[in-house]
């Protein structure tokens, strides 16, 4: 049995500084306020980053009572010199979640230091970047080197599509495969299972995008998404699932009984009456979710008919619960994954031109669906081949194998 180390964001659980044999980190406590969900959003990110994340840590053969979740650099820092041989006897191999780490900004020096002293066998699951890269030079001088250390030491490198590979092949970096995001992976009984779907006045279904204050109050003149998405639901009423952008309402941060953590809605009243003061804006949405935990957010899923946004793991929650998902493309991240799965996707000038009903009777229907599952058998053998050269094995392997058929 394999003893793995998942850097990752996987799980909403505190994590102990001194942690004794046989005990876990604490869950989250049940606050109700929007200020103290703040210590959990500190665990994960973004809460998309659980969804793809956690499908590592479910996907994988290993063994569990060896097997932890964590920060490379926090382990580093606390055992120092022996952290290297802390490493070889304590683990097989180090499997890294790593979307959206190709990109203007990010400061990879850290992590690149601690990997030069990790020699276990490397695995990386789901590497590519949110935004094309025209010139290599605007990244940091470290995530080069981050690049260059994984190419050479990586026993399988998963990219999510042919933008990212294409990036890498034009670095002369090759020692990669084009694998999507692992999310996509855990539950294809249930992706396959998915059935058409239309739009009613009567229906419920879920959204998600960027609805924060700061992208809506003209304070990122570059940043359009947000009032472009809310154009798009004029005269409809979905459900609206957050996952970082909570945290821009300072006003209403610590109005208590906001949140119920007991089912992750946030008082549409209060959020509603927040924008109405302070922008003048009338939001379309039913009831709005937060969720600290994925197997959560796809239960909240499955009560939804389907789901239309600009967030692509908000979607996939609902993949892995058997509801379908259209995806807004704005971004190339959107654009790699529906691409390579075959994925239900519009654009924002498709859903304004045309309406919520019209995009859901085209991509929620047998045809559109059939495409998508057509193209997604065809990704399912070459996953396992490829996990299984790194000489890793998978818990749903049979799974996988018999809907490829």
């Amino acid at each position: 049995m394999d003893r793995i180390y998942f850097h990752s964001t996987a799980q909403t659980l505190h994590r102990q500084v001194d942690p004794a044999p046989y005990t876990n980190g604490l869950p989250c406590p049940a606050v109700n306020t929007i200020e103290d969900l703040k210590p959990s959003f500190s665990l994960t990110g973004n809460k998309g980053n659980m969804v793809h994340a956690e499908a590592v840590l479910k996907l994988l053969n290993v063994n569990r009572s060896r097997s932890c979740v964590g920060n490379l650099s926090h382990l580093h820092k606390a055992l120092g010199k022996g952290f290297g041989e802390y490493m070889r006897s304590h683990f097989d191999f180090v499997v890294l979640s790593m979307a959206n780490f190709i990109r203007k900004g990010m400061n990879h020096t850290g992590l690149v230091a601690v990997l030069k002293e990790v020699d276990v066998p490397l695995v990386v699951f789901g590497a590519g970047m949110q935004t094309p890269v025209q010139d290599p030079g605007v990244l940091h001088p470290s995530t080069r080197e981050l690049l260059d250390l994984l190419n050479k030491k990586c026993t399988l490198l998963g990219v999510r599509g042919e933008k990212t590979s294409e990036f890498m092949k034009s670095l002369g970096l090759h020692n990669h495969k084009i694998l999507g995001c692992p999310s996509l992976y855990v539950y294809p009984k249930n992706i396959l299972s998915i059935k058409a779907a239309g739009y009613s006045p009567g229906c419920r279904w879920a959204t998600a995008g960027h609805v924060s204050y700061n992208n809506l109050d003209g304070s990122r003149p570059g940043f359009k998404r947000a009032s472009t998405f809310l154009d798009c639901m004029e005269g409809v009423r979905p459900d609206y699932v957050f996952q970082d952008e909570v945290f821009s309402y300072a006003d209403i941060e610590s109005r208590p009984d906001v949140y119920d953590d007991a089912t992750g809605r946030l008082s549409a009243e209060v959020i509603n009456d927040f924008f109405k003061q302070r922008l003048g804006l009338k939001l379309p949405f039913t009831d709005y979710y937060w969720f600290n935990e994925v197997s959560q957010w796809r239960q909240y899923m499955m009560r939804v008919d389907f789901y239309l946004g600009d967030r692509f793991h908000g979607g996939v929650a609902g993949l892995q619960a058997g509801v379908p998902a259209i995806f807004i493309a704005g971004d190339q991240r959107i654009d790699e994954l529906t691409d390579f799965f075959g994925m239900p996707k519009t654009t924002f000038s498709e859903l304004k031109q045309s309406g919520v009903e019209a995009i859901v009777e085209e991509q929620c229907s047998l045809e559109a669906l059939t495409v998508f599952k057509t193209r997604y058998r065809k990704r399912l053998e070459p996953f396992v081949k490829a996990v299984e050269s790194a000489g890793l094995s998978l818990v749903n392997r049979n799974q996988l194998l018999a809907a490829a058929v």
